[in-house]
């Protein structure tokens, strides 16, 4: 069997390595449902995700806390249910795995592995963590990755995330405003550097991004008033 390449995945993977010192030593609590924006104007990993869908890809749930003694995991056990759990859902909820010619599963149970058991988490518990796109008060901008376009002089943003804890910004260039890619092709939607925890809301993500390709989302997940999920509630 060939070594997986997962370094289109390291993006995320290394920015929350990296911040796990700061954010446990801030706070206990860090979560965040990852998404990544299909386009083919930013990073590796968007253009990936492009590949595979026309608005976004579920990258999975990233989890940088300190956390009390959970299950006493069976890897094995945790590893085949997760594993056939992922193989039945990854195309109903855009969760890909970039590098296989089917979208499947090592990306995904690599993301497990790193977020979930590590936390304690059964492969029961990750998932419905990972795959819930209800709207809750709590659940608002934690992280955001963008790069830097010169010819358009702004941060087009690659990757979001929606959470609880802390928000913060990988690349990109400070005091310059973000783009949005709506889709692989051409539509965008500009944020304000300042105030983008107020106006990138996860209940805007649903209905722009999210439901534009999975429109049973918003049928079984219904999109509430704003004000309920806005930023500074």
């Amino acid at each position: 069997m060939s070594k997986m390449d997962f370094s289109g995945i390291l993006p995320i993977v290394k920015v929350f390595l990296l911040l796990a010192g700061i954010v446990l030593a801030e706070t206990s609590r860090h979560e965040t449902q990852m998404f990544t924006i299909a386009s083919l104007r930013t990073d590796l990993i968007a253009q990936q995700c492009a590949s595979w869908s026309h608005y976004f890809c579920l990258a999975g749930y990233a989890i940088v806390r300190e956390r009390e003694a959970g299950h006493q995991l069976s890897p094995e056990i945790e590893l085949a249910y997760f594993e056939e759990s992922i193989r039945l859902n990854f195309q109903r909820y855009r969760w890909f795995s970039y590098n296989e010619p089917y979208g499947c599963c090592s990306y995904q149970t690599y993301y497990y592995k790193s977020y979930g058991m590590t936390h304690g988490l059964t492969a029961a518990e990750y998932m419905s963590k990972a795959i819930n796109f209800e709207s809750r008060k709590n659940k608002r901008l934690n992280f955001v990755k963008a790069i830097f376009i010169r010819e358009l002089c702004l941060n087009v943003i690659s990757q979001v995330g929606f959470g609880i804890g802390e928000f913060y910004r990988q690349d990109g260039v400070r005091n310059i405003d973000y783009i949005l890619p709506l889709d692989a092709r051409a539509a965008v939607q500009r944020f304000s550097y300042d105030e983008i925890e107020k106006e990138l809301t996860y209940n805007w993500m649903k209905e722009n991004v999210i439901c534009m390709e999975a429109p049973w989302i918003c049928e079984e997940y219904p999109i509430k008033n704003n004000s309920y999920n806005c930023a500074i509630c």
